[in-house]
């Protein structure tokens, strides 16, 4: 279990929300977005909550790879965060109020991802689920920092992305380093 701390300063509320099973991996080696999808709209729900004017529809922004290569991908993250908003609007939204997730195509590109993340600055919207690839998570995570937006990234792994001591930027997958730790482990002990 993990723990991840938020801090929204213009609330100034701290909140604590605990993870489980933050990553996993299927037979086929692909990562299981649709698992981690309720953690990370919940994250985002609990700073949504914090804020004093709420609108009737909080707006959520996913952004992951519907074209390019890693599509499949995507696809799950897509999957996993419909069905979440889904069952959290069945169960009588937030306050009453509905999630409405709004999705983006970035297809894990650099300079799609700054236009993508300019796009939602200027939508209004406040949340972020994605970018999934630390090559365009980088570069969008600038700007949602810079204007204050909260981004949890279910499947960015490099390093440096939680290591520049951003406020607004989260992630649910581990650290590339990390990952390779269990495997290292288990290769010396043979």
């Amino acid at each position: 279990m993990v723990k991840m701390a938020l801090f929204n300063k213009s609330t100034e509320c701290f909140l604590t929300i605990k993870i489980q099973n933050i990553y996993t991996t299927s037979r086929t080696g692909f990562c299981s977005m649709k698992r981690n999808a309720k953690t990370i709209v919940a994250g985002i729900v609990a700073l949504a909550m914090s804020h004093a004017a709420m609108a009737k529809d909080i707006k959520v922004a996913v952004v992951g790879a519907m074209s390019g290569p890693v599509a499949q991908w995507g696809d799950m993250e897509f999957n996993g965060a419909r069905q979440a908003i889904k069952d959290i609007n069945a169960s009588g939204g937030i306050k009453g109020d509905k999630l409405v997730a709004v999705e983006y195509d970035d297809a894990c590109d650099p300079k799609q991802a700054v236009a993508v993340a300019n796009k939602i600055v200027n939508d209004g919207i406040q949340y972020v689920i994605g970018h999934l690839c630390s090559s365009s998570t980088q570069p969008a995570s600038d700007i949602y920092e810079d204007e204050g937006i909260l981004m949890i990234s279910p499947g960015a792994t490099n390093p440096e992305l939680t290591q520049r001591g951003y406020q607004y930027i989260m992630r649910t997958a581990a650290s590339t380093p990390r990952r390779g730790r269990p495997r290292r482990n288990i290769s010396s002990r043979k």
